[in-house]
């Protein structure tokens, strides 16, 4: 059986490993990738079961990440993770759910590494 893959995108490098560490303890393959054109570049040619992404980066925002997800079909579980408030959070979530992507949770930093760890384990054992 081949082992579930996660990236995370965050334009913080440090919170991204901070992410990978904790994952790496769950036993998946992790990749950290710090744009939206860095992720878009990986996705093409390695397929994720599970996309974490932040919804305020520089060169692309989670909104229009989440479109782009939607264009392509993605299949893989997503948790958005972001400082923004909860009200931009909700909303995020909803678009993403009415264009069809799977959002597993959807959690505002700083946040509870069991929740994190829970949402990513409720897609391992699928």
């Amino acid at each position: 059986m081949e082992r579930t893959r996660l990236i995370v995108i965050d334009d913080d490098a440090s919170f991204g490993n901070f992410v990978a560490q904790v994952v790496m303890g769950l036993d998946i393959d992790v990749d950290v990738v710090t744009s939206a054109k860095q992720f878009e570049k990986l996705y093409s040619s390695h397929p994720y079961d599970i996309v974490t992404t932040d919804i305020s980066m520089p060169d692309k925002d989670g909104i229009e990440l989440i479109e782009d997800l939607a264009e392509i079909d993605c299949h893989a579980a997503i948790i958005i993770i972001s400082g923004q408030d909860q009200i931009l959070l909700k909303g995020t979530e909803k678009i993403a759910k009415q264009k069809g992507l799977n959002i597993v949770a959807t959690l505002q930093k700083p946040f509870d590494v069991e929740e994190f760890e829970a949402a990513v384990m409720s897609v391992v054992n699928q």
